[in-house]
């Protein structure tokens, strides 16, 4: 009678395949992982390019006036203030940069996003607006503004 068995050759022929196999899969998996993380990065660098520009752009509009007319936000005391009119009398906005992050004061003061700003504004009523992250310098966000209220 003849007895059917697996040779101990044959077990280690399939754990060396099983074992290649399982370390592709896993190399995939980390490559997987670190192309996920990279995207969520710029995701997330790009929402806050974007929600510093919103913030920037709407209160640009409503300005009458820009003080300094250049200013590039990097580090402390570094600070724009625009002139916004309103029924009741103009208000002050002022944009600064603190901690890595932009923070925008009207009244209070609240953080909007770690960005870099340049703002310039040489003459007539088009701002130019150009954020940049702080890690790195690829994706940049860059506007014209026009004030509305500028005279």
């Amino acid at each position: 009678m003849k007895n059917k068995a697996f040779t101990v050759v044959e077990l280690l022929v399939a754990a060396g395949i099983s074992l290649i196999i399982l370390s592709i899969v896993f190399l995939i998996y980390i490559g997987a992982e670190k192309s996920f993380k990279f995207g969520q990065a710029t995701l997330n660098t790009e929402a806050n390019l974007r929600l510093a520009m919103d913030w920037l752009t709407r209160d640009i509009r409503a300005a009458k006036s820009i003080s300094p007319d250049t200013v590039t936000l990097t580090i402390p005391p570094d600070t724009v203030t625009l002139t916004i009119p309103a029924e009741t009398g103009d208000t002050t906005v002022s944009y600064s940069f603190d901690s890595g992050k932009l923070i925008r004061s009207k009244g209070e003061s609240r953080p909007i996003a770690p960005v870099s700003v340049s703002i310039n504004h040489p003459t007539g009523n088009t701002v130019t607006i150009v954020l940049h992250p702080p890690e790195s310098s690829t994706p940049v966000l860059s506007s014209m503004v026009t004030m509305r209220n500028a005279r």
